[in-house]
């Protein structure tokens, strides 16, 4: 007999009056529920099946990317002092995770979303940074709001320029720093999406249409009135704090109206910087001094510091005086149409990461990989001499690593493929300078140049690139040392641990 004022459900959980609400996405459908015993299920994902990451400053632009997802996944725990929030999907056959920055911009806060982001999600190949930005229109570059910058590397610079990075000089400013362009099989996809647009219009327009028509809702996300897209003369000042309305028409650039409302796609620099660009007079000045500057944003600089990444900006305004909220929307939909299509020229196959070395494969690889490796070091030779050098390693992409005794080793890249495996062999490599240390992970690497110390727990891809210069360093408690003898006995990590605790 039921108790009065209690719910009765049936074996399946259900209530029978139908009280019991499914959770469900954007656009009504069911979400798939989270409960661990669903773990084992068909479509039940892990963190590492996602590896393509989206990021966007802004809640809105976040929501257009949401919108875009062709199907939306339940949400998976974070990692302890991981404070992002992350909508989990699929868009263009690929498992994507998109998060947003907390109510902050800047390349500080971008830089911490992308790294706690890196930690919860370690498969995460493909970064795109998504939002709205200010064009930079020029005679050779008929940029208008709505249109979209991507950006690729363009004369010294890897697509992607911080502004305000450098020092003053007596006459000027001297730009300083450098970050690295995105990843080749980014760049090879954006320059065949390029080419198919020479022949065929982009899919924006479907896109956006798609979306509207599935979230009639939300109209905030149309295209405005081409009346509003105003360009001013950089010399011309906005005449209040509201609209352009008060503004002298004679001052506005006369500009041919184009054919169709089907946004463009640009190709070249990024400038970002901590400061919002609101002047046409140093915007101009900027992209003389620097070079075709296209776009003004204020995120690409704090995440490619960290992780090479494409940059797709749907222009809102001209990043003058004149700008205002009307197109941002619209701007932020048009750049997640881009992201979702430049997905699509990369193959969800190419986004599986190495398998994790298991205890079998450690146990193998050295009698492989890591005898080809020794041959490009100092250490003791080899007892086997019926090995040859390996064509690999006439290869000059390497990186170079100066250990505990100040010997430089280098580290062919060719047969490298992961973190895991760089780790095998260094730990083979450097068994010298004490085993049991070695084996206790009692070291770590190091930048030679900046001496930023190096995250193993990153991909590979934005780890380590060519060229690179690398301190090793012996761990002793409480210090950190480059050499090899413990600070107490003066010996090569003979001595007792506890006669180290005091150092």
């Amino acid at each position: 007999m039921d108790r009065p004022g209690r719910r009765r459900y049936d074996e399946e959980g259900s209530s029978p009056e139908g009280s019991r609400k499914k959770r469900r996405g954007y656009d009504g459908s069911p979400i798939q529920s989270t409960n661990k015993t669903n773990k084992h299920c068909a479509n039940h994902r892990s963190h590492e099946d996602y590896t393509v990451a989206v990021v966007c400053a802004k809640g809105f632009e976040l929501s257009a990317v949401r919108y875009m997802l062709d199907e939306e996944h339940p949400s998976l725990p974070t990692m302890p002092g991981d404070s992002n929030s992350y909508v989990l999907g699929k868009l263009s056959r690929h498992d994507v995770v998109i998060v947003c920055l907390p109510h902050t911009q800047g390349k500080g806060a971008a830089a911490i979303v992308a790294t706690n982001m890196g930690r919860t999600f370690p498969a995460i190949k493909w970064r795109l940074l998504v939002g709205i930005g200010g064009g930079v229109p020029s005679p050779a570059h008929d940029i208008r709001l709505g249109d979209i910058v991507v950006s690729m590397p363009d004369g010294p610079f890897g697509g992607v320029v911080q502004y305000d990075l450098g020092k003053d000089i007596e006459d000027g400013f001297t730009l300083g720093g450098f970050l690295l362009p995105p990843p080749p099989r980014l760049r090879s996809a954006v320059e065949m999406m390029r080419s198919d647009h020479l022949i065929k219009s982009n899919k924006v327009n479907v896109f956006l249409s798609a979306m509207l028509r599935k979230l009639p809702r939300h109209s905030d996300y149309e295209r405005p009135s081409a009346d509003s897209d105003l360009l001013f003369q950089p010399d011309y000042p906005h005449a209040n704090q509201g609209t352009c309305r008060g503004c002298e028409r004679s001052q506005i650039v006369d500009r041919p109206a184009r054919g169709s409302d089907t946004p463009e796609i640009h190709y070249g620099l990024v400038a970002s910087g901590d400061r919002v660009m609101r002047s046409a007079m140093k915007r101009n000045k900027i992209s003389r001094d620097i070079g075709d500057i296209l776009c003004f944003e204020m995120e690409a600089a704090g995440i490619m510091t960290e992780f090479p990444c494409i940059v797709i900006r749907g222009i809102s305004d001209y990043a003058d005086t004149h700008k205002s909220d009307i197109w941002q929307h619209y701007a932020a939909a048009t750049a997640a149409a881009c992201a979702k299509e430049l997905l699509s020229y990369l193959d969800p196959e190419e986004d599986q990461t190495p398998p994790k070395l298991t205890t079998i494969a450690k146990k193998a690889l050295p009698e492989r990989l890591i005898q080809e490796h020794l041959w490009s070091g100092i250490l003791e030779p080899l007892k086997s001499d019926t090995l040859r050098m390996p064509p690999q390693m006439k290869s000059p992409e390497h990186v170079t690593v100066i250990d505990a005794r100040n010997r430089r080793i280098r580290f062919f890249l060719d047969t490298i493929s992961s973190v895991e495996l760089f780790t095998v062999i260094l730990e083979e490599k450097f068994k010298d300078l004490g085993l049991e240390k070695i084996k206790r992970r009692e070291w770590y690497l190091q930048d030679h140049h900046t001496g930023k110390r190096l995250d193993l727990t990153k991909p590979w891809e934005s780890l380590i690139w060519p060229g690179q210069l690398l301190d090793m360093t012996m761990i002793f408690r409480r210090r950190n040392i480059s050499s090899t003898q413990c600070p107490a006995c003066h010996s090569d990590n003979l001595c007792d641990p506890e006669k180290q605790v005091t150092w």
